[in-house]
């Protein structure tokens, strides 16, 4: 088992929150890593998650201290793959409805937001992971889970975010 706690409980949709995440005890996918269950205790929030023997994403494309394992062609695509499966069971085929939209973070840590909010005071994900026009409109759609994921994609592709080859061209000037 492995544990992930966060300070950063949503306060107005407290509820609701605990009620996704129990919805989400339940999903089973090869490729999503189970949670077994949360705890909520002064405010802070505990997820229990099946233990990820490999680590996250994260953890296999950097490694500890730029120590990555090289990752064959095959293995980045089985990866990819893997990641669109669970993306599209999380949106098309819980036996669940469920009523919330799953947001790639930190590799690591969903993010849980209502699917039919129009009034949020918070972004929640990874601002390099994020696709533009929720950060200005702050409307989710199927549409910004498919630009996260092509990000995501795209860094397993090439061993780093796509963020750092555009930072190191306009550095060099190209």
């Amino acid at each position: 088992m492995s544990v992930d706690s966060s300070d950063d409980i949503p306060e107005l949709n407290h509820k609701s929150f605990e009620n996704e995440i129990r919805t989400l005890t339940e999903v089973m996918h090869r490729n999503v890593i189970k949670l077994y269950g949360f705890c909520s205790w002064k405010g802070c929030l505990y997820l229990v998650y099946e233990y990820a023997e490999r680590g996250s994403l994260k953890m296999v494309l950097y490694g500890v201290e730029g120590e990555a394992e090289v990752l064959g062609w095959h293995t980045r695509v089985e990866i990819v793959q893997g990641i669109a499966d669970a993306i599209s069971h999380l949106h098309n085929d819980c036996s669940h409805p469920i009523d919330f939209v799953p947001r790639l973070s930190d590799f690591g840590t969903a993010r849980l937001l209502s699917s039919k909010s129009s009034n949020w005071t918070d972004v929640a994900g990874s601002y390099g992971y994020m696709a533009p026009e929720l950060a200005f409109t702050m409307q989710v759609t199927d549409k910004c889970d498919v630009y996260s994921f092509g990000l995501v994609a795209l860094e397993i592709m090439m061993g780093r975010h796509p963020g750092e080859l555009l930072t190191s061209l306009s550095e060099n000037g190209e």
